[in-house]
C-alpha cells in the first residue's frame, strides 16, 4: 500500500509498503500541541481484498482556512448569550437569567423587549411564532408567550425532575433532556398547563435531545454515544440502535437521509488528563447516514481544534442549511463546513471573538494544570461560543462572554427546521401490585415528613402541603419555586428547601404559616435538601453541586448565614474555611438524626456538625471514600452508626470515630444477585432504597445488618424520593405521581 502526504516540516513524505499493513504512522513533536498538517493522502495500491470505500474517511485533523475575528462589545447588544433562535423576522436570545427579543434589521440594533428572572438558562426553542420554552437547568424549563414581541409573558413554570439541558417539540409534547433522569416527555397542549406524561430511562447522562419526524435523538454526554427511539407511541418509545461517538456528544441534526452529531473534548478512550492519548481530540462532528435508521453508516467525521477539556462551557450546537454545516465549540470559535458531499466535508470559514487581558470578560486560565488551548491564554481568551442560528444571508452566533454578534454570509439560507410530527399518546396503565396504593396522583412531591401522629407535611412542586394522614390536603402553601425538601424541627418549626432558599412555617389552627425566609447565596440558586440540627437552632442545606450553607435559626422571622463556627480543634474560624465537600449531584445530606448531629456528604470529603446552643460545630471531616452519585447514606435508628449504599452493597460505621482519611478499604455487605443503588431510608428492621433517575425501589430486611435480605422491588415508571419508613408502611414521595404507600 502506497501513501502519499505531508506533515508539518516533513513534506512529501512518500512511504510505500509492499509487503506489510501500515497500521500507524506517527511523527514526533517539537512542542506540545505542535501542529501536523495531512493533506492529499491517497491509496495508490491496496491489496484486492481491500474494499477502500469501507475505509474511514474525512477531515480528521485542523486544517488552515480562513479565520475571522470580531471585536468584543461589537455584537447586536444584548449582552453575554448561551443561546440564540429566530423565526425569520425576530431573535430570541437567552443569557445571564435573561430572555431578549430583537428584530432582525440589517445594520441596525432593535432590542424590543426583554424577560428576567430566568435562572441557570441554556437553550431556547419556539414554537409556531408564538411560544417559547427556556431550558433553565436548575429551575427547569420557562414557557413563554411571544404573540406580543414587545411584552413577552411567562405562560408556566415546568418543574423538571433533574437538571433542563435542553429540549426539543414533538407536536403538542415538549421533550425535555434531564440528563441521568432522562427525556421527560411534557404535554404542552395547554402551555399555561405543562403536565408531565411520562420519561424515557436510559441510565446515561442525557444532554441534549432533537425530534426529526417520529424519531428521538438522545445525545448522551459522558458515555460518548447517540441513542435513536421510535416515539410514534410517545409514552411507549421503542429504542432503534446506539451510535458510539470520538467525543462528548452536543446537539445532533438531521438533514435528508444525514444525520449530524457535534461533539468536543476527549475521544471515545476516555482521556481525561492533558497528555493523556486522545486527549482533546473529540472537538468536531460525525456524519452518518441514516437512510436506513436502524442501520447507521458512518460517513466522515470533521475534527476541529477548540477547548481541550471542560472549564463550564461544554455544550455543543450544530445546525445545517444548504450543504453548510454551522457548529459551535465553545472556546474554540463557530465552524462554518461544507457538507453538500457528505462523505467529504471542506472547511469554509471560523469565527471567533476574542477577549483580552484589558477585557472585564476576560478568563485566565495560564494557572489551570487541567485544560489546555491551542493558543497562548495570558494573550487572549476566545469567548465561548455557544449558539447559533441562520438566517437569510446571515449567521448569529451566541457568546457567552460577549454577546450575540452577527456575520453576513452568502450561503447562509434560513434552515428549514426539522419536522417535528405528530404524535398520539397511548394510554398508561398502571400495574397493581398487591399492598401497593397510591395517593395524590395530582400532586409532584418531592419530600415527606411527619409533622404529628395524624398529620404528615410534604414538600411539591406546589407549594408545602399539610395532609391527614397522606391521603388528603388539609392546607396548602403555595410558594415561588418547587419545595424540594421539608424537615420539621423539635419545636415544631416547618423548614425547607425551596430551590432558590430556605422558609420557615408553622402549623396553626390547621393552616400553614409562612415566618421568615432566606435566599440562597449560591450562583445556581439549587437548594435541593436541607437537615436540622437537633435542637432545631441551625439548618445546613445542600445549596448547589459543591457548595453547603449554614443557616442560623433562633429567630425564625429573620434567619441569617453562620460566619462563624467552632471546628473540630475548638477553635473558632470562618465557615467558608472549611473543606469543600465536593460534587454533589443529588441529595446528599445524610438521612436521619445522628444524636442531634447533620451531616452533608459529597466527592471529596463527608462532614459532620452539632449544635452547641449559641454555636455550631464541626464533630469530624473525613475524606468520603464511599461516593456515588446515585447513592447516599442513612442513620441506623438510635445506634450511633452511619450505613452508607455503595458498591452494590453498603458498609456500616461510626462516623464521629473515623480518622480523616475516611473508611479505609470498606468492604459492603451484599445481597447474592442484587446491586443495592440509590438513597436510603431506614425504620427498624427495614430499609427502602430509592433510586429517582431509574425509578427502582428495593426493599430490604435488615434485622441482621451482617445478612441483609431482599424482600421486594418495584419499577416504577415516575421518580421516587426518599422513603419515609414507619411501623407498618413505606411512604415514597413521586414526582409527577404523588404519594407511594406499601404495607407491610
Amino acid at each position: 500500500m502506497v501513501l502519499w502526504g505531508f506533515a508539518d516540516g516533513l513534506r512529501n513524505q512518500h512511504m510505500v509498503s509492499s509487503h506489510n499493513e501500515i497500521e500507524n504512522i506517527s511523527w514526533k513533536l517539537e512542542t506540545d500541541f505542535q501542529d501536523i498538517y495531512l493533506t492529499d493522502v491517497m491509496v495508490t495500491a491496496y491489496d484486492d481484498n481491500t474494499e477502500v470505500s469501507a475505509l474511514r474517511n474525512g477531515t480528521y485533523l485542523v486544517e488552515e482556512f480562513p479565520e475571522i475575528m470580531f471585536s468584543e462589545g461589537d455584537g447586536i447588544g444584548v449582552g453575554q448569550a448561551w443561546d440564540v433562535t429566530g423565526d425569520g423576522d425576530y431573535l430570541y436570545s437567552v443569557g445571564e437569567g435573561r430572555l431578549t427579543v430583537s428584530q432582525i434589521i440589517e445594520d441596525e440594533k432593535n432590542i424590543l423587549s426583554t424577560l428576567e428572572g430566568l435562572g441557570n438558562v441554556r437553550h431556547v426553542e419556539v414554537k409556531d411564532n408564538n411560544l417559547l420554552a427556556v431550558a433553565s437547568r436548575e429551575t427547569g424549563v420557562y414557557l413563554i408567550g411571544i404573540e406580543d414581541k414587545t411584552k413577552p409573558e411567562l405562560l408556566s413554570y415546568y418543574d423538571s425532575l433533574e437538571i433542563a439541558n435542553d429540549l426539543c417539540f414533538a407536536g403538542n409534547y415538549m421533550l425535555v433532556a434531564s440528563r441521568y433522569f432522562g427525556v421527560e416527555v411534557v404535554d404542552i397542549s395547554n402551555p399555561e398547563n405543562p403536565r408531565y406524561v411520562s420519561r424515557i430511562v436510559n441510565e446515561k447522562e442525557c444532554y441534549r435531545c432533537t425530534v426529526q419526524n417520529k424519531y428521538l435523538f438522545i445525545s448522551c454526554w459522558g458515555t460518548r454515544d447517540l441513542e435513536i427511539y421510535d416515539i410514534s407511541a410517545i409514552n411507549n418509545p421503542k429504542k432503534i440502535t446506539t451510535i458510539n461517538v470520538d467525543g462528548r456528544c452536543g446537539e445532533a441534526y438531521v438533514e435528508g437521509s444525514f444525520l449530524y452529531i457535534v461533539s468536543g473534548y476527549g475521544d471515545s478512550k476516555n482521556a481525561e488528563k492533558v497528555g493523556d492519548p486522545g486527549y482533546g481530540t473529540g472537538n468536531g462532528v460525525t456524519i452518518y447516514d441514516i437512510s436506513n435508521i436502524s442501520k447507521p453508516v458512518w460517513c466522515s467525521t470533521i475534527k476541529t481544534e477548540g477547548s481541550l477539556q471542560g472549564v463550564g462551557y461544554d455544550d455543543w450546537s450544530i445546525q445545517i442549511s444548504n450543504g453548510y454545516a454551522y457548529f459551535t465549540n465553545s472556546f474554540g470559535g463557530l465552524y462554518i463546513y461544507d457538507v453538500s458531499d457528505s462523505y467529504a466535508p471542506k472547511a469554509v470559514k471560523r469565527l471567533t471573538v476574542p477577549i483580552f487581558p484589558d477585557s472585564d470578560n476576560f478568563h485566565d486560565f495560564s494557572a489551570s494544570e487541567n485544560v489546555a488551548f491551542p493558543y497562548d491564554v495570558k494573550e487572549y481568551i476566545q469567548s465561548p461560543v455557544m449558539g447559533v442560528y441562520i438566517d437569510n444571508g446571515n449567521i448569529y452566533f451566541a457568546c457567552a462572554y460577549d454577546d450575540v454578534h452577527r456575520y453576513e454570509f452568502e450561503g447562509a439560507i434560513a434552515a428549514n427546521g426539522m419536522d417535528e410530527g405528530e404524535f398520539y399518546e397511548v394510554s398508561r396503565d398502571k400495574k397493581e401490585e398487591k399492598n401497593i396504593t397510591y395517593s395524590l396522583e395530582e400532586f409532584n412531591i418531592y419530600s415527606l415528613a411527619q409533622y404529628s401522629e395524624d398529620i404528615y407535611i410534604a414538600g411539591s412542586g406546589q407549594g408545602v402541603l399539610l395532609m391527614e394522614d397522606v391521603h388528603s390536603v388539609t392546607d396548602r402553601y403555595v410558594t415561588a419555586f418547587p419545595v424540594k425538601d421539608i424537615k420539621v424541627t423539635c419545636e415544631g418549626y416547618i423548614i425547607t428547601a425551596e430551590t432558590k432558599g430556605v422558609g420557615i412555617y408553622t402549623v396553626r389552627g390547621g393552616k400553614l404559616k409562612r415566618h421568615g425566609y432566606i435566599e440562597s447565596m449560591a450562583n445556581n440558586c439549587n437548594v435541593s435538601s436541607v437537615a436540622i440540627t437537633g435542637d432545631g437552632k441551625y439548618a445546613i442545606t445542600q445549596s448547589s453541586w459543591t457548595r453547603y450553607e449554614i443557616i442560623d435559626l433562633h429567630n425564625i422571622e429573620n434567619p441569617v448565614f453562620v460566619e462563624d463556627i467552632v471546628d473540630r480543634n475548638g477553635n473558632l474560624k470562618k465557615s467558608s474555611l472549611l473543606p469543600g465537600v465536593g460534587n454533589m449531584y443529588y441529595r446528599n445530606i445524610v438521612t436521619g438524626d445522628l444524636s442531634g448531629m447533620v451531616g452533608i456528604a459529597g466527592r471529596n470529603h463527608t462532614i459532620w456538625f452539632e449544635s452547641q446552643g449559641e454555636n455550631l460545630s464541626v464533630r469530624n471531616i473525613y475524606v468520603n471514600t464511599t461516593y456515588k452519585e446515585i447513592n447516599g447514606s442513612t442513620v441506623i435508628n438510635d445506634t450511633g452508626q452511619v450505613l452508607s449504599v455503595y458498591a452494590n452493597g453498603y458498609v456500616v460505621y461510626d462516623p464521629i470515630k473515623l480518622s480523616k482519611e475516611g473508611l479505609e478499604e470498606p468492604e459492603p455487605y451484599k445481597i447474592a444477585n442484587v446491586r443495592l443503588k440509590g438513597k436510603a431510608a431506614i425504620g427498624g428492621k427495614w430499609m427502602a432504597i430509592s433510586n429517582e433517575p431509574t425509578g427502582i425501589i428495593q426493599i430490604v430486611d435488615i434485622s441482621d445488618l451482617t445478612s441483609p435480605r431482599i424482600k421486594s422491588v418495584y419499577k416504577i415508571q415516575n421518580s421516587p424520593g426518599i422513603a419515609l419508613v414507619e411501623e407498618e408502611r413505606i411512604l415514597i414521595p413521586i414526582r409527577y405521581g404523588g404519594i407511594m404507600e406499601i404495607a407491610y
